[in-house]
């Protein structure tokens, strides 16, 4: 096990204990790259939590045994949010910190030692929630200055690094080159242990945890203060495609509007401005020559109206949630 402190500025530091949970399913191979990254860090977890479905990943975690402190944890029905739950409930008590992880990624060596040497260095440390990662390189796709502007426009424009918008739109914080405080974390992030243990996202009928970074980092904002640290750095094994789904697109504004229902300090009015903003965009993204066009066009149409009726009748968001997204 590694040495657990470091030299920051000629000052020997003591590096808190960590541990690291992954939800993975039918994805052994990357499984396999993640545990790899994980068992080459320049500061090693004290334990990390699997929490899996689908295929069987035995034969993956034995190669990790000698390397890895691994705990695993097997559940029979799918989706990263539950999952995350049960995982929660296998970390010991005197972790300071747990990290929450795809299966998809890679940690470079240093990734995790940069977070605290990144924390050491912020006053008021015990007031820090939480620390999100960087994607390096960054996969943010160049967009047009007509897109831009239509972004500004709808009330969906990253200018405010990090920041959460009345809209509930949350900027992507992945282009600073320093440590800046926000709002919201990703996927990629790690938490104080207390906080993490009590992940609380009420997504567990979805199968794709569309959304619940947002949620559950916004959430953490009332507990303490959240940064992004650019140094920290991972790779995605595969980059996501930067392409419209249209089926993403439905569930994504459903969990929209829940999470700005959700929170008073956001406006309804603000995300349906945002929202007819995204509309337009989603019908000019959709290829006129497809044969799906017409019933993608009354599928969006549909949401459209749907969506106006919840907004403008005034549905809580135990409604949403109920009849919307856990349905």
């Amino acid at each position: 096990m590694n040495n657990r402190t470091t030299n920051i500025d000629s000052q020997e530091v003591l590096l808190p204990i960590y541990g690291i949970l992954v939800a993975t399913k039918d994805r052994p191979q990357q499984l396999n790259k993640f545990l790899e990254s994980v068992s080459n860090l320049s500061l090693l977890p004290i334990e990390v939590v699997i929490a899996s479905s689908g295929i069987d990943i035995t034969e993956v975690i034995k190669k990790y045994t000698d390397k890895l402190n691994l705990k695993h944890v097997h559940l029979s029905s799918s989706g990263q949010v539950i999952q995350k739950k049960l995982g929660l409930k296998y970390f010991s008590e005197n972790l300071n910190w747990i990290a929450f992880f795809d299966d998809d990624i890679i940690l470079l060596p240093d990734s995790i030692e940069n977070v605290f040497v990144d924390i050491s260095r912020l006053s008021k440390q015990n007031k820090i929630a939480g620390i999100g990662m960087s994607c390096a390189p960054s996969y943010a796709s160049v967009r047009k200055s007509q897109y831009k502007l239509m972004k500004k426009l709808f009330l969906s424009s990253d200018k405010n690094l990090g920041q959460v918008n009345k809209s509930g739109y949350n900027a992507s914080y992945m282009s600073s080159h320093e440590v800046i405080e926000t709002q919201w974390l990703n996927g990629a992030s790690i938490w104080k242990a207390e906080l993490a243990k009590k992940y609380n996202v009420p997504f567990d009928k979805i199968r794709h945890a569309i959304g619940e970074d947002l949620f559950f980092s916004f959430q953490n904002l009332k507990y303490g203060k959240l940064f992004f640290s650019p140094s920290s750095k991972f790779i995605f094994q595969k980059y996501p495609e930067d392409h419209f789904q249209l089926t993403y697109f439905v569930l994504h504004t459903y969990i929209q509007l829940f999470f700005v229902l959700t929170n008073k300090e956001l406006s309804v009015l603000a995300f349906y401005w945002r929202f007819i903003g995204s509309t337009i965009n989603a019908m000019i993204s959709k290829d006129l020559r497809s044969l799906k066009f017409l019933t993608d066009m009354i599928t969006i149409s549909k949401l459209f109206l749907d969506v106006t009726s919840l907004v403008f009748t005034k549905k809580d968001a135990t409604h949403i949630l109920e009849f919307r997204i856990n349905k």
